[in-house]
Order: structure tokens, then C-alpha cells, then sequence
């Protein structure tokens, strides 16, 4: 196997640009580095970073010519991913409402709770909740979200991966929920309001002594946050496999680790 490693200039837009350099840690063919740095120009959209960065290409085959193994199916791409820092400073950069970045970081920190509970990566499915909704102030219809979101994170070095599950928590995009991330992030992402909503109105304004049983308790009353929608939530939590008020406990307790930043402590003395 081997592996080419190509460094970007600071900012790569357009195919008029070219790569600074590009060398094999495999072989040091011209020829072979001929036919990949053409590939790579060629699908230079595929790579295309405005940061600085270094994006390394890892070909699957040890023994076939490069020329053989030269196509989508056989690559495999390690890009470095956004930050928890980076991502929350964008969410800041395009959302003004206090209440909509505690709605995100509510459902960043139940993603990280259901990533320890199946085993996952806790801070790949963290930025996927914390970024899920950046661009609702910006594009607020169904027409521009996220889709158009998806245009402003793949600017900032964004992975596809992550703007794919992010474009998969709304239902007219079409992308299909077909991973546990995925699933996960439509289970978490409505939720939270009721919860949060319910917590507001008890006494206490405080997530520490709310239960799931207080929250099936303001279900049951279709007026009372009015706009959600608790059939959505029910198909969702059965879609991610977990019982509706297990789900609901799980992202209570996932929540009252973050309730200073979601100003949901109240008057309960921790």
C-alpha cells in the first residue's frame, strides 16, 4: 500500500489551482505519481479544503497498477475533522438566538450520551448534533434547510460524512436514515425542546429533579408545546430502537451534564 500526501495551498476553490507538492510514502514512480496527481486534479471537488491542511489518500491495493485502482470504490480518504472549538464558533458566527445554540448544544450532548452507550465515536457524533441546525437563522424553510447549510460547512472543511447525517435529519431531503448516527440524531433533535419546555414550567426551572414522568405527563396535553411533534418523536426513538420514555430519560440525564449552559440548573442546589 501506499500513500500519497498532498499539501494544499491556503485557500482551493477552483481547478485552475494546483497542489503544492505531492509525493508517494509508497514508491516514488513518476509515472505513478503522473497518474495520481491527474486523478486528483480531475476530482479536485471531491478534496477541496479553504483551509490550510494536509489530506492524505490511501489506496487499497498493494499489487495492482495504480492506474487499475484509480477510482471512488477503492479509495479511502482521512481528512482532519472540524474541532469541538472550531464548530461551536461556527454555530456563534451564523446563530444570534440563545435559545436555538442551547437547543444545538442540547442535542450535541445527548448525541455524545447515545455514542458512549453504543460504543461510537463521542466527539464525531457531538459535532454532529452541535452543527446539526447552524444555518436555521439564515435559511429558515424547508427550501434553504439545511441544504444550503450544507454548501457553508463543505467551504469550511467540513467532512461529507458529517454534512451528509446533518442533511438526513430532515425528511424532504431525501437522505436516508440508514446508520445508527443518523437515527440517533432525529431521535435526539425535537425532543430536547419538550423537555427543555417542560422543565421551564415546573417550579424548580431545573433539569435535576425533572423525570420522563413529568414530561408523559405534559404529552398527554396537545396545547402545551404545541408545536412539536410527538408522533415524529415517538417514530423516531422506535426507529433508533429504544422505548419513547427510556429515550426521554436518557436525554434528560444527557442534558443535566450541560444545564449551567443550557441555564437549566433553577433553583436546585447541586
Amino acid at each position: 500500500m501506499f500513500t500519497l500526501r498532498v499539501l494544499w495551498q491556503p485557500i482551493c476553490h477552483s481547478q485552475d489551482e494546483s497542489f503544492d507538492e505531492l509525493t508517494c510514502a509508497y514508491g516514488t514512480g513518476a509515472g505513478r505519481t503522473c497518474l495520481a496527481l491527474q486523478y486528483c486534479q480531475n476530482n479536485l471537488e471531491k478534496f477541496k479544503s479553504p483551509r490550510s491542511g494536509n489530506l492524505r489518500i490511501g489506496f487499497k491495493s498493494k499489487r495492482k497498477k495504480i492506474c487499475e485502482v484509480l477510482s471512488t470504490d477503492n479509495i479511502e480518504m482521512e481528512k482532519t475533522q472540524m474541532n469541538r472549538e472550531e464548530a461551536l464558533a461556527l454555530v456563534r458566527e451564523f446563530v444570534k438566538s440563545e435559545s436555538l445554540v442551547r437547543h444545538m448544544l442540547s442535542v450535541e450532548t445527548s448525541m455524545r450520551f447515545y455514542a458512549e452507550k453504543y460504543g461510537e465515536d463521542v466527539e464525531l457524533w457531538g459535532l454532529l448534533g452541535l452543527l446539526h441546525d447552524f444555518d436555521w437563522e439564515i435559511h429558515p424553510t424547508l427550501e434553504e434547510h439545511p441544504q444550503k447549510g450544507s454548501a457553508i460547512l463543505r467551504e469550511r472543511g467540513v467532512s461529507e460524512e458529517i454534512i451528509q447525517d446533518i442533511l438526513s435529519h430532515a425528511d424532504h431531503t431525501g437522505v436516508p436514515r440508514d446508520t445508527v448516527r443518523r437515527k440517533a440524531l432525529a431521535a435526539c433533535d425535537e425532543v430536547t425542546g419538550l423537555i427543555t419546555a417542560v422543565a421551564l414550567v415546573r417550579p424548580s426551572r431545573s433539569l435535576h429533579d425533572l423525570e420522563a414522568s413529568s414530561v408523559k405527563k405534559k404529552w398527554k396535553d396537545k396545547a402545551f408545546a404545541a408545536g412539536t411533534d410527538r408522533s415524529e418523536m415517538e417514530h423516531a426513538a422506535r426507529e433508533l430502537g429504544v422505548e419513547i420514555w427510556e429515550h426521554v430519560g436518557n436525554v434528560i440525564q444527557a442534558m443535566r451534564r450541560i444545564a449551567p449552559e443550557l441555564d437549566l440548573v433553577g433553583n436546585i442546589q447541586k
